[in-house]
């Protein structure tokens, strides 16, 4: 016997199958089941076959990739090498993508009312293809419009200096200016390019010669740069490779590596008193080689990197211990009650208004970035109105908190009441934006601090009764010191662009405990290595150079730490209430920490009682100076005339 499907619906009878037969109960289901039939051209509109259509039109990039991988890779590097000579032509090139995403979705929409409404269900579900693709390609481009946008105004700040390059100053002012911009005022600012004369000007002056010359000597700049590191970065693991070292470490499975981990993670634990079932999970995780390792207070978990501790990243004693810290700080805190928590919260941002805020503060984040600002210069009355409005109407439990149009309107009776504020600002209208976006940051540091939490339960809680409250209270203000540093990730001076790592997340209270005891844990276990090895007839000497230099190189960590510490305590003391006699203290610790420099890429900032003086790495100088009433900035330091303090 033989049976015919047709389009998965209609069992036609052959030779000897009756339909008598085909009335059986099992034979029907047997036949007729839908679940093996092809729904893309049945005729019916089904939701999860659109869905799938959907979902692969957002996916058309990667598979665009995959299906034709030297062609597209081939597309896509052209445009970058373009990019990067002329990047005039990126604000261009995504203006295009998103008029053709855009168009793609609206033609995508209009197919599928249509087919729909002419019974052309099968269409329609293949029209959802199209409309994903038409998503991604408008989401992509949305997300790289405040890239198009800085582009923009670098070009036209280019033609209007006639110059050939920008300074690291102008970029880093462009790139905050840019960052308040919304993603429609983003598009409107590169369409400037196209619809004004001098978005026309600036356009054609990209591609002068002498421009184009500089774009390719710094392109040819980062490729020698990059080609360098990564040799350095390369030797640097094979050296390590060959040392007794590395081939210990190479030759360790990960189950050995695991059973070390643990057996340090139990005696940091041990040291500090936490009872086993308070302790974190511990994670052997395979990552990128630039992490050692963290801890996660939503997990209670902390992961260590085996990739990076078999290339020599890190050494497991002093990761483990610095995670075990964080750790051991969290559970601390869990002793305390939420209106303690959100108390203290109150009380650390309400300082901020006070008597002065972070050099950066974040106001919104996102899987991508954190944007920020600097906060706006308050005098007295309007510091204790702020202050007045965050406690009754941003400080609030359990709220989604106020959109940007209902903060606007919160703040924008101050800005009647202040009209100095405006001053600092080029209009009004920026004075409010920036306002806004200062209750912003305040809104959003005041969630954040309220709910990082590990949240156990209450009968594990009790079994950290022996912690005193002031201990726990201490360590939560650590906390909203070191979070409200890693959200704004800024270096001292606010400047993104000037190079450096000398941040207020780097110097905050919890950190620099964790590298302390990291470091400290660190020299115990390799004081006693070394002296096992030193006791072996004819032992490595190779080993033996490996173990004093980490001990050194721990050392010398503890000492940037605490040092670091004190300097950035009295660099902000002196940015809120300068004196000589801070900036004479000031001074000698930089000369101290400059010393630590090669080892820390320490970005010191120096003060001489009359002038900020900031080098960067490149040993660019800057000076900090008020360009206009109430507003400073580092600009470039173009005198010979003051003593050079690095110097000395």
């Amino acid at each position: 016997m033989v049976l015919e499907i047709n389009n998965g619906y209609q069992v036609r009878q052959n030779y000897n199958i009756t339909p008598q037969k085909l009335k059986n109960k099992a034979a029907v289901q047997t036949f007729t089941s839908r679940r093996n039939f092809d729904k893309t051209n049945n005729g019916e509109f089904d939701a999860n076959v659109a869905a799938n259509n959907f979902c692969k039109g957002l996916l058309s990039p990667i598979t665009a990739i995959i299906k034709h991988p030297i062609a597209t890779i081939g597309v896509v590097g052209a445009t970058a090498l373009a990019c990067s000579v002329a990047p005039i032509l990126a604000p261009a090139t995504a203006i295009v993508f998103g008029a053709m995403g855009i168009y793609e979705f609206g033609k995508s929409s209009y197919n599928i009312v249509k087919h729909s409404a002419s019974g052309e269900y099968d269409k329609a579900e293949k029209d959802f293809e199209g409309l994903g693709q038409g998503t991604i390609n408008t989401v992509l481009t949305a997300l790289g419009m405040r890239q198009s946008a800085r582009v923009t105004k670098e070009a036209q700040l280019l033609s209007e200096t006639k110059a050939t390059k920008l300074s690291v100053e102008q970029i880093s002012k462009i790139k905050d200016e840019v960052k308040s911009l919304t993603l429609f005022k983003s598009f409107k600012e590169s369409l400037k390019l196209y619809t004004t004369k001098e978005g026309r000007q600036a356009f054609m002056y990209q591609f002068k010669k002498p421009v184009i010359k500089e774009r390719l000597q710094d392109l040819k700049n980062i490729i020698v740069k990059k080609k360098e590191q990564t040799k350095e970065s390369f030797d640097i693991k094979e050296e390590f490779a060959k040392t007794p070292e590395g081939i210990k470490r190479a030759k360790m499975t990960t189950e050995e590596i695991s059973q070390e981990v643990s057996k340090l993670a139990k005696e940091s634990f041990d040291q500090y008193g936490i009872p086993e079932e308070l302790r974190p999970k511990i994670e052997i995780v395979k990552k990128d080689a630039k992490t050692g390792g963290g801890y996660y207070a939503q997990k209670h978990t902390i992961e260590i990197n085996e990739t990076a501790y078999r290339e020599g990243a890190f050494d497991l004693p002093n990761t483990i211990k610095h995670e075990a810290t964080h750790a051991k700080e969290a559970l601390i805190r869990e002793t305390l009650t939420f209106t303690k928590k959100e108390q203290l919260t109150k009380e650390y941002l309400l300082n901020k208004i006070q008597t002065g805020d972070n050099n950066t503060v974040a106001y919104d984040t996102t899987i991508f970035e954190n944007a920020t600002i600097k906060p706006p210069k308050m005098f007295t009355g309007m510091k204790t109105d702020f202050a007045k409005l965050a406690q009754e109407n941003i400080y609030k439990i359990g709220s989604n908190g106020l959109d940007k149009k209902q903060l606007t309107k919160l703040v924008e009776p101050l800005i009647d009441k202040y009209p100095e504020f405006i001053s600092q600002y080029q209009s009004k209208e920026e004075a409010l934006d920036m306002l806004t976006k200062y209750a912003q940051s305040h809104q959003l540091r005041y969630k954040v601090g309220t709910t990082t939490a590990i949240n156990l339960p209450a009968d594990k809680v009790a079994k950290l009764g022996y912690i005193d409250e002031s201990t726990a209270i201490n360590s939560f203000k650590g906390i909203l010191e070191c979070l409200d540093g890693n959200m704004s990730y800024k270096t001292v001076s606010g400047n993104m662009g000037l190079g450096g790592d000398f941040t207020q997340y780097e110097f905050g209270a919890e950190e620099v405990l964790a590298q302390l005891s990291g470091n400290k844990f660190e020299i115990s276990h390799l004081e006693q290595e070394l002296a096992t090895l030193r006791k072996r007839p004819n032992f490595d000497a190779k080993q033996e150079a490996y173990l004093l230099s980490q001990i050194e190189s721990a050392q010398k960590t503890i000492k940037y730490k605490s040092m670091g510490q004190k300097y950035y305590k009295l660099f902000m003391d002196y940015k809120h209430n300068p004196s000589p006699e801070l900036a004479k203290e000031i001074n000698t610790l930089a000369v101290e920490l400059n010393k630590l420099q090669p080892h820390a890429r320490l970005h010191i900032e120096n003060i001489n009682g009359k002038e900020t003086i900031m080098v960067t790495l490149k040993g660019e100088r800057f000076v900090l100076k008020e360009v206009k009433p109430g507003v400073t900035e580092f600009i470039p330091y173009n005198t010979t005339s003051t003593a050079d303090i690095m110097a000395s």
